[in-house]
């Protein structure tokens, strides 16, 4: 299903259901996956490549935000808006612009994520928060 869904049949109902989360958590293995004390606040030696940018972010009233951004490539467009110094993406480049052969990245992708007019691409981007509750 990985396709904008307004514009390919994706059964959302089925994907966010209770059961449906349940059966992806029991795929998850506890004894591969990082203990919760090992993952703590600040910054961490682990460094990253440049191109994409995520952070989160919660007060002390529970408000909470969690973006990320990407210029996709080396410098994503080229095209800087003025005032700003802010780059602008290259993420066209997560549609299938010809759908069967690879992009930049040597993905091959099919028709459900070829460009059309008001479609949302494909994209590795999830920005996500898990509630309890």
């Amino acid at each position: 299903y990985l396709a904008d869904p307004d514009f390919a049949s994706v059964p959302m109902d089925v994907l966010t259901s209770r059961e449906y989360g349940a059966a992806r958590a029991g795929d998850i293995l506890p004894t591969i996956a990082t203990p919760a004390a090992e993952v703590a606040p600040g910054i961490t030696s682990f460094r990253e490549g440049s191109h994409t940018t995520h952070f989160s972010i919660v007060d002390e009233e529970g408000n909470a935000v969690s973006v990320t951004t990407t210029l996709n490539t080396w410098y994503g467009s080229k095209v800087v808006v003025e005032g700003t110094g802010v780059l602008l993406n290259n993420e066209m480049d997560d549609f299938s612009a010809k759908p069967g052969a690879p992009n930049l990245f040597g993905l091959v992708q099919g028709e459900a994520n070829a460009i059309e007019p008001g479609k949302r691409s494909l994209s590795a981007m999830t920005p996500s928060m898990v509630l309890d509750g």
